[in-house]
């Protein structure tokens, strides 16, 4: 191939890509389409002999296809699954499980070289654009109907899913942290501009009002705080701890429904019993977990079927009277029990270490933004079946599959 059609390929690569992380937080439709385009460009791009002799040859990239398996499970379930539509759609849902797999095992890795900090910031722009794109539809709300109501959770995030929303912006104000204590990502980015920003997103989410949100921010907050103890910065430690703490208190007091939420929740967890027609978020997952517990018990080694889960939590809601979850039609809001449903345990311990072993690489080469990628996936699957929205599928697979690339670039380097 001649070096100018080479150059070619590789600008729209980077084009796609950036504009794939932009759209993430975005809108999951645009994601899509820079997904097919990236596609369409390894595809046209062709060297496919030279592509598959990367993997022959290069353990890491091994590595970083191993984690399509998840979806080959998927596949192999979809051979007993009795709702074949739902399977189909499932398995197009999740599609990015495979494709970024196969994508970043076989790209040339000097393609994305040094393209790490233009592509987070893209990401950033992406948060930024949305939130903005939020308020001003809440604002607009709030002209006609006088509630502050407009600017709190599903009414903020109205095209969004809230909980979505704010692992998005927990990872970008974990991203402008590292900046902050690194300087490494962006050139002459002023601090200001960063602090306002990380106070600007923390404060969305909690209007965003979702508890794993508020709870991870909180975490990352506590985490920041404790490398620079670590690092005998106890001045400016003690400092952020106690004007976060501070902040994070006005916050509980001035926005009410967050902290009704998260209060209402709290009481929901201190009960014995949850009634069945119980509709708080709370109850409702209280409701799904045993619902999902009882039919992986009945189904635990090769799971109902890729496209069975959610038929079998519906017959388990009504017959056991959980009206709730049975008029939403929930799914298990769980992604480790979503997965144990559908494809049983082996597809269970796939997708805990498809999660876990990772974090051998990132705790040995201190790849402190992939170890965040891991922790938010694997906190937000607690509470989301996050894989049976593209939203979720393609933000894991994306980041997942880049920072793991990074790190063969980085022993590539050495």
């Amino acid at each position: 191939m001649n070096k100018p059609l080479e150059n070619i390929y590789y600008k729209l690569y980077i084009l796609f890509f950036g504009v794939l992380a932009f759209s993430i937080p975005l809108y999951d439709r645009i994601a899509a389409m820079a997904i097919v385009l990236i596609m369409f460009t390894w595809l046209i791009e062709g060297k496919f002999s030279q592509k598959f002799l990367r993997i022959k040859k290069d353990q890491f990239r091994r590595y970083i296809l191993s984690f399509s398996l998840i979806y080959i499970l998927y596949l192999l379930g979809f051979l007993y699954t009795k709702n074949q539509i739902y399977g189909l759609l499932d398995l197009q849902t999740k599609l990015s499980l495979l494709v970024f797999p196969l994508l970043f095992a076989t790209i040339d890795h000097n393609i994305l070289k040094d393209k790490k900090g233009k592509f987070l910031f893209y990401y950033i722009l992406g948060c930024f654009v949305t939130t903005i794109v939020l308020l001003s539809h809440s604002f607009y709300n709030f002209l006609e109907s006088y509630s502050t109501n407009e600017f709190y959770y599903s009414s903020l995030s109205w095209y969004q899913h809230a909980s979505y929303l704010s692992m998005f912006l927990v990872f970008a104000i974990g991203i402008l942290l590292y900046q902050v204590h690194t300087k490494s990502i962006f050139k002459n980015t002023p601090k200001p501009l960063l602090v306002v920003l990380i106070i600007y997103f923390g404060t969305f989410i909690f209007l965003l009002s979702s508890k794993a949100g508020i709870l991870t921010f909180i975490i990352i907050l506590l985490s920041y705080i404790g490398i620079l103890l670590y690092e005998k910065q106890y001045l400016k430690g003690i400092a952020i701890f106690l004007i976060s703490s501070l902040v994070i208190w006005g916050m509980f007091t001035f926005f009410s429904i967050t902290s009704s939420r998260i209060m209402d929740a709290q009481k929901t967890i201190a009960k014995e019993n949850v009634k069945n027609d119980a509709t708080d978020s709370t109850s409702e997952r209280i409701h799904i977990w045993q619902s999902a517990v009882s039919i992986i018990k009945e189904n635990i080694l090769f799971g109902v079927g890729t496209g069975d889960a959610n038929d079998a939590l519906l017959r388990s809601y009504k017959a056991n009277q959980y009206s709730g979850a049975l008029e939403k039609r929930l799914n298990a809001h769980n992604q480790y029990l979503q997965t144990f449903i559908a494809i049983g345990i082996i597809g269970f311990l796939v997708l805990i270490g498809m999660l876990f072993i990772p974090l051998y690489q990132t705790l040995k080469q201190r790849t402190i933004l992939y170890l965040l990628i891991l922790f938010l996936i694997s906190f937000n699957l607690l509470f989301e079946s996050m894989f049976e929205r593209q939203a979720g599928v393609v933000f894991y697979s994306f980041f997942n599959g880049l920072f793991f690339f990074y790190m063969y670039i980085d022993n590539k380097m050495e």
